[in-house]
């Protein structure tokens, strides 16, 4: 049950709210930095439906920066640091267990946290290909290293990839507030013959309530072709302008569908800088 916890869990980096299908203006440097903390004790399986899992656990510290090289060419570069605790089960001992019946023989079940760290580094670019008066369309290619884990128990979305993604924006004012709007759909290639490639598809709608205040209404969802595993992952949040150079983003995610993938619930807090 601990390696269904943690092995077959495909993490999907959520990474923080960056320019989407627009590219920079030529020079400005945007810095997004994010961390998140989730949690679950539930899990989808193989048909989709919700089972109970060991107790799980994850910290993840997300930073991206992007660099304007032209007015339609961006610079990306992503990175990601992560700590995962599994409550579950570790071994078993053929010995009376109290914790069951007292005083019948049978096996012994300890508990206990296991742990481990991961991190990776992705680079890339964006090139705009169209523009409109309310819209924007955009393709992107990165590169990611894979990662590393302390326990050598990484999930098969570890290992590293490429992948090129077709993003297209819009926005218009509605009511006197700016909305918008960013659909972004990608191809991840992974590089090792045991990983599966995936196909990824996300989804951000936002509104500038006040000058100072946006929210943000977002979905990540992933899909592992030639094999079971597919995750859905739904995030609100709120932004809060501090000044001209800085925001605050603080809101919540969770799991809403998936298979062989964990249910997890957490919240997020992140800082984005433009120079």
């Amino acid at each position: 049950m601990l390696r269904f916890a943690v092995v077959l869990l495909l993490v999907m980096s959520t990474v923080p709210a960056a320019a989407g299908a627009w590219t920079l203006p030529e020079g400005e440097t945007r810095v997004y930095s994010t961390s998140t903390f989730t949690y679950g004790d539930h899990g989808f399986d193989d048909e989709g439906k919700l089972v109970k899992v060991p107790e799980y656990r994850k910290f993840t510290l997300n930073a991206a920066m992007e660099y304007g090289i032209r007015p339609w060419l961006t610079a990306v570069m992503r990175g990601e640091m992560r700590q995962e605790y599994g409550f579950g089960e570790i071994y078993r001992d053929p010995y009376d267990n109290p914790i069951f019946v007292e005083g019948r023989s049978g096996p012994r079940v300890v508990y206990g946290y296991d742990t481990k760290s991961y991190g990776n580094i992705l680079g890339g670019a964006r090139v705009r290909v169209a523009e409109g008066a309310n819209y924007v369309g955009s393709i992107e290619a990165v590169a990611s290293t894979g990662g590393f884990d302390s326990l050598g128990l990484g999930a098969p979305s570890d290992g590293p990839f490429v992948e090129a993604r077709a993003l297209l924006g819009a926005g218009k004012l509605l009511s006197g507030r700016q909305v918008f709007a960013n659909a972004e759909a990608g191809y991840r290639l992974r590089l090792k013959s045991d990983d599966k490639d995936e196909v990824v598809f996300d989804l951000t709608l936002g509104a500038h309530l006040k000058p100072r205040w946006m929210v943000l209404a977002q979905t990540f969802s992933t899909f592992e072709l030639g094999g079971d595993v597919h995750y859905t992952k739904a995030g609100g949040s709120v932004v809060y302008r501090i000044n001209d150079r800085m925001q605050f983003e603080l809101g919540g995610i969770a799991t809403v569908l998936g298979r062989n993938a964990i249910q997890e619930f957490g919240a997020k807090a992140g800082f984005w800088w433009s120079y």
